[in-house]
């Protein structure tokens, strides 16, 4: 089974992942839809929410976030959406922004958000809309639910700001078969349709490079970023300073290159 057809099954099936799953092979942009001779493309998977505690999630989640053009977040809806429960999963993110020292240091901070809500059968503008829409708290009947509009619309503020473009809302239809099948292309042409389609829409947006305080992330930035970003997620409250770090990783680089010139 090839990355993308072991993606799809991702898309249909449980995780269970622990910690960071990272795929051993990078992916050709030409193999996900893209131009011939595009970026590479490297797929991680990161263990479901919870399962360690709110701290343990956002030192994993956090590194991966800065570093990734697209962003995937998995939600089984068979009757709809739950902007609750999907605002709280992506709550997770924003703390994550906040770990960065300045506010306007989080303005696209992170990449691309794809929000793909399984066995789900609506209308993906109206799933956009129940999640990402900021609702009038005047509305609320209570004071209670004043204060959870109140809430959901302060997530909503920090995702518009923290990711580069608009999220993505995708319905992927349920499949009568209680198992998925392991080569997607053999499920039903509903099915095979909105996979090409997200596959399209990825491939369009990774054909562009991450940026980090405006300098692309190469395979060779990202190696000398992680250490950095995994020293200072040692700290019991990160603050994390982009800029900072970008410059000590390009400082680490023109000394490497100097060294090799010496040599």
């Amino acid at each position: 089974m090839d990355e993308m057809q072991a993606l799809c099954a991702k898309l249909c099936a449980r995780s269970f992942t622990r910690g960071v799953d990272l795929c051993p092979r990078l992916l050709a942009a030409e193999d996900l839809g893209g131009q011939v001779g595009g970026p590479r493309i490297a797929f991680t998977d990161l263990e479901g929410q919870g399962d360690k505690g709110a701290a343990q999630d956002l030192k994993l989640a956090t590194p991966l976030l800065l570093i990734s053009k697209a962003v995937l977040l998995q939600e089984l809806c068979p009757t709809g959406p739950s902007k609750e429960s999907i605002l709280e999963s992506l709550q997770l993110m924003m703390l994550a922004a906040n770990f960065v020292a300045e506010r306007k240091d989080r303005r696209g901070l992170f990449g691309c958000l794809h929000v793909i809500l399984r066995d789900c059968m609506q209308d993906e503008a109206e799933c956009h809309s129940i999640i990402f829409d900021i609702e009038d708290e005047n509305d609320a009947e209570t004071d209670e639910q004043a204060q959870a509009m109140a809430k959901r619309n302060q997530v909503r503020k920090a995702i518009a700001l923290s990711f580069e473009a608009t999220p993505h809302v995708w319905c992927l239809p349920k499949l009568a078969e209680d198992t998925a099948p392991e080569d997607y292309r053999k499920a039903p042409e509903f099915f095979i349709a909105k996979i090409h389609e997200i596959r399209s829409a990825l491939a369009e947006q990774l054909a562009q490079p991450k940026l980090l305080d405006g300098r692309p992330l190469t395979g060779g930035v990202i190696a000398a970023l992680m250490p950095e970003l995994a020293e200072a997620m040692r700290s019991d409250a990160p603050a994390l300073n982009p800029p900072s770090i970008i410059e000590r990783v390009a400082e680490a680089e023109d000394s490497s290159a100097a060294g090799h010139q010496q040599c």
